[in-house]
């Protein structure tokens, strides 16, 4: 707005100067002296030249001096040239001042493709900037809504939109002598446009790959999937990703859906109707019942959840099949009881409206009567929340009786205006996937807690101070990675088979617990903590700041036990780490002979394995020897010639865990070592197989 002003007011001065410069040359007319000359005489008022010696003559009726109408005429031209140059140079000089800034901080927060829909979250990611952090966002449509809204919260603005990949190197890692460092902490791409937040995302991990992580920081990545079912597949499928970030999808459907369920309007009521079949109707049902998931963790099992949810619509029995198989595919239950109807007027009619809330999760139509103010005249004590247009986010006030029109947004429509005054710097807009999750965990922890005790710690998420809250995602960004460098998948679980059964082994914990001290004890240490034999949390020193070995037994007992019980917790939301078992195809051609004795061979990695009478001597095609069962010899190699076999049959195998255990024919504890595969045959024995040996003979069955 005040760019489209300051462009009124300069063209209103420039229409101004011509016509008094047209005036002023007016009488010259009577003296042959041609319209367009005169126009050029006044167009050169502009760039402060003007025919002096030719036109103040005094010849025929010219006049002899400068009219006033021309000195105004002159001053006002020259006005306007002066201030459109000062302007771009205005420009160009901000532009470059802001790389300046940007480039001058320590560590950043990157924002692209803010547009009207997400630019409300703006008050939030400024209000959490930490000591030498500078919020810098990026826009190259200098939208004056985004940059406005910048402004405010006092970031800084870049005209580009991620696609320089110099200045996104720039702004993504800091060049040191040593290397080059991690500077964006985090980074939240929230271009309406998906495919474009993509090309973004690998652009980024092109960049920054494996760059080293500063120790105080937990970096996020923050992409923009509205389609719901897209945007949990994506957000499970960069889980524990090999990369510096903890990885999230933002979806204005997933978060409205959140905003509606956590509405006023809607608590307490025991029977829920949602109308319509469009996306916001899956991200409604995929809402409630992981807030029936969270409820049920913090045991508010019976607080706030509908008693039924019944579907309406023509297409209800669809958006039904939908959902469940949208959380089957993940292997997370939907115990959740859902009606179908193709009335909704056949719903009304049984039941009260007063413990009714109906949701309208069609778009409105062209030119139509809006039905949500028609549903709330009929039925005043009905709740209602539709979707309408002029709206951002959930309304927190009804416009009529109880009906509250929605737009999918990212923040509240009345979020931002009161985002930033210091009473309310506790009311934050919705959160990602993570960081809500981490909240869940660490208010479960407290309340597993005899007392709340005056520890800074125990504090609830809303009074927890930010260095616990960053701990706590840590946490949670450690247990995710862990899992999947141990071979687990958090993504769908089509292809993991029935081996084995448990839910996680010892020797995971094991592993994981180690991970997560160390993991702790360099984000302590970097926060400036240091190891003292009794805990002071005022003085940042603590008792356990001491490697895993030295660590006492209580201390590793309780960090065996939280991690435990993260993943615990992680499963009752819904992410379950599943094994990645798939079925492979052996291949490859090696040399046999069966052998009349006993004997002993070594492993590569030098485990001694016993072979029994009547066992097999295989040699591979690298000369390396080892024995194959004779009960299971004919089913694994095929002949082709005298003592010349083709490897044959498929087989089930996973990347081994740390001290993994195989029990084959020829040894019963045969432990792993790092980088292998750990195989299972027909006959249900496992044995181990060197990583470059797995890829060169084993390929994946594809199923189709």
């Amino acid at each position: 707005m005040q760019r489209a002003i300051s462009l009124v007011a300069t063209f209103v001065v420039a229409a101004v100067a011509a016509f008094l410069g047209m005036i002023s040359y007016a009488a010259c007319a009577n003296d042959g002296v041609a319209f367009f000359t005169q126009v050029w005489w006044t167009l050169s008022l502009f760039v402060g030249s003007t025919p002096d010696q030719e036109v103040w003559s005094g010849i025929g009726d010219c006049p002899s001096d400068p009219s006033l109408a021309h000195q105004l005429a002159r001053i006002l031209a020259l006005g306007v040239t002066y201030a459109g140059l000062v302007g771009v140079l205005a420009t160009i000089w901000w532009h470059q001042l802001g790389r300046l800034a940007a480039r001058l901080s320590r560590t950043r927060i990157l924002v692209l493709g803010l547009d009207a829909n997400s630019v409300a979250l703006l008050p939030s990611l400024a209000s959490g900037l930490r000591p030498g952090t500078r919020l810098i966002v990026m826009d190259r449509t200098e939208d004056p809504e985004v940059s406005s809204a910048a402004r405010a919260v006092g970031a800084t603005i870049l005209h580009a939109d991620g696609s320089e990949h110099s200045l996104m190197e720039d702004m993504l890692v800091r060049r040191l002598a040593r290397g080059r460092k991690l500077r964006a902490v985090d980074v939240y791409l929230l271009s309406d446009d998906t495919i474009h937040n993509l090309q973004v995302v690998q652009s980024i991990h092109d960049i920054v790959g494996g760059r080293e992580i500063p120790g105080t920081e937990v970096p996020r990545l923050v992409v923009r999937i509205d389609d719901p079912w897209s945007a949990e597949a994506w957000r499970r499928a960069h889980i524990g990703e090999d990369t510096p970030w903890l990885s999230d999808a933002l979806s204005c459907y997933e978060t409205t859906a959140r905003m509606i369920l956590g509405h006023e309007a809607l608590r307490e009521l025991r029977r829920l109707i949602i109308v319509g079949a469009s996306p916001m109707g899956l991200a409604l049902l995929s809402a409630a019942a992981q807030q029936a998931r969270e409820r049920r963790m913090l045991n508010h099992a019976d607080v706030g959840v509908p008693e039924v949810i019944t579907l309406v619509g023509p297409d209800a029995d669809q958006l039904a099949q939908d959902f469940t198989l949208a959380q089957a595919r993940f292997s997370v239950t939907a115990d959740m009881r859902t009606l179908k109807a193709e009335s909704l007027e056949e719903v009304l009619a049984t039941g009260s409206h007063r413990t009714t809330g109906v949701i309208l999760t069609d778009p409105p139509g062209g030119g139509s009567f809006p039905v949500g103010p028609r549903l709330a005249a009929a039925h005043p004590e009905l709740r209602v929340l539709g979707w309408a247009d002029g709206v951002r986010g959930v309304s927190r006030q009804p416009i009529m009786n109880q009906y509250y029109p929605f737009n999918p947004g990212l923040v509240d429509a009345d979020y931002a205006p009161f985002a930033l005054q210091p009473e309310n710097l506790d009311v934050v807009p919705p959160e990602d996937t993570w960081i809500r999750i981490a909240s869940l965990m660490h208010e479960e922890y407290v309340q597993s807690l005899d007392s709340s005790g005056d520890r800074p710690s125990h504090a609830s998420w809303m009074k927890l101070p930010p260095f616990y809250r960053l701990s706590n995602v840590r946490q949670l960004k450690e247990i995710l990675k862990g899992m999947h460098a141990l071979g687990r998948t958090w993504k769908s679980p089509t292809e993991s088979g029935p081996w084995p059964t448990e839910l996680w082994w010892e020797n995971e914990i094991e592993w994981l617990s180690e991970a997560e001290h160390a993991s702790w004890l360099a984000f302590y240490s970097a926060h400036g903590w240091r190891a003292v034999p009794e805990t002071d949390d005022e003085r940042r020193r603590h008792k356990d700041m001491v490697p895993w070995e030295q660590l006492g037994v209580e201390s590793q007992r309780y960090t065996r036990t939280l991690v435990t019980r993260s993943l615990a917790l992680l499963r009752s939301l819904g992410y379950q780490p599943a094994v990645q078992v798939r079925r492979y195809r052996r291949s490859g051609t090696v040399s046999a002979i069966q052998r009349k004795q006993p004997w002993t061979w070594r492993t590569e990695d030098g485990q001694v394995m016993e072979a029994a009478t009547g066992d097999w001597l295989v040699t591979g095609a690298d000369g390396r020897e080892w024995s194959v069962a004779s009960q299971v010899f004919a089913d694994c190699y095929r002949p082709l010639t005298p003592g010349r076999y083709e490897r044959i049959g498929i087989v089930e195998a996973r990347p081994a865990l740390p001290n993994d255990v195989a029990t084959s024919f020829e040894s019963a504890h045969h432990q792993s070592v790092a980088g292998q595969w750990l195989v299972r045959g027909a006959a249900g024995e496992t044995w181990l197989v060197g990583a470059d040996d797995f890829a060169t003979h084993y390929s994946p069955v594809l199923s189709i």
